[in-house]
């Protein structure tokens, strides 16, 4: 190989520690010829230590990466919130509604992955369309998206009520290994202590909603239905005198009306008396 390379060739080769000893190389020949010989020059580029550093970095983006995705998907918005003597409309994260009955209260969990209500008392739930909620009340499990159902849940009272208006839910009880149960539209299920009696109906109360809609529909109703929806609605003890006038029929759709207004409406309606003593009412007279 000539030992006088001239400065083009030099100026190839400065990356290059030396010249191995079985290229051939001369003017004639060309650097093209030569290059194709030589071994590649290690940049700090193209070095395993670059490679090494790099894959590093990229594991630690990753890392970090995930760690915030992490973070973001597990913060939640919790929400409390309690109705006193008047029924209150609330707008939930994740674009649900829930109306609550008075003396209701709720905590409702919001994140990226999910959306869980607990309810104890009563309450009316619209359901996201898009976006489905987990509702844990009293020994019940209810997911339902895009669905409307009434929830009663009250710890006085031994059985959760499970009524849907419109959609379907799945329902299932926390106190046996039974699977969840569908609820459609128009349809009741009810829950029991213990887990041991449940049953799936058609829903033929009109005045389910009472406490939301303010309005009490009695169509040939017999006195005693009439008497218990009374005492629940206004949360009044009303009593029937005589065993006969729980067969009496009334007939008449009662809106924002006060206690004493209805009972006054029974009066008028059936020719009954409505005596009053304390905070108890009751209800004589000869009979219809």
């Amino acid at each position: 190989m000539e030992e006088n390379l001239d400065r083009i060739f030099r100026d190839k080769l400065k990356d290059n520690a030396k010249i191995p000893s079985n290229i051939s190389w001369n003017k004639e020949i060309g650097w093209h010829h030569l290059e194709k010989m030589l071994p590649i020059s290690h940049s700090i580029f193209n070095g395993k230590w670059f490679k090494v550093a790099a894959s590093l970095v990229i594991v630690a983006i990753s890392f970090w990466g995930g760690l915030k995705i992490q973070k973001h998907l597990s913060e939640k918005t919790i929400i409390a919130s309690e109705a006193d003597k008047a029924l209150k409309e609330i707008d939930l994260p994740g674009g649900h509604h829930c109306t609550l009955a008075p003396y209701s209260k709720i905590q409702y969990m919001h994140s990226a992955l999910s959306d869980t209500l607990y309810l104890e008392g009563e309450a009316f739930i619209e359901s996201a369309d898009k976006r489905k909620i987990v509702i844990k009340a009293k020994n019940a499990v209810i997911t339902c998206l895009a669905a409307q159902l009434n929830l009663r849940a009250n710890f006085n009272e031994k059985s959760t009520l499970i009524s849907t208006v419109s959609g379907f839910v799945s329902a299932q009880c926390t106190d046996n290994n039974f699977p969840a149960l569908t609820v459609a539209a128009s349809e009741q299920y009810a829950i029991y202590e213990g887990g041991i009696m449940t049953f799936k109906s058609q829903n033929n109360d009109p005045n389910f909603l009472a406490w939301k809609t303010g309005v009490l529909t009695f169509d040939n109703m017999p006195m005693e239905y009439v008497v218990k929806v009374m005492e629940d609605y206004y949360g009044a003890c009303i009593k029937i005198e005589k065993e006969e006038l729980k067969y009496c029929r009334f007939t008449s759709q009662l809106k924002n009306v006060s206690l004493k207004e209805a009972l006054q409406s029974i009066e008028t309606s059936l020719n009954l008396r409505v005596k009053q003593k304390g905070l108890m009412y009751s209800l004589a007279g000869k009979g219809c």
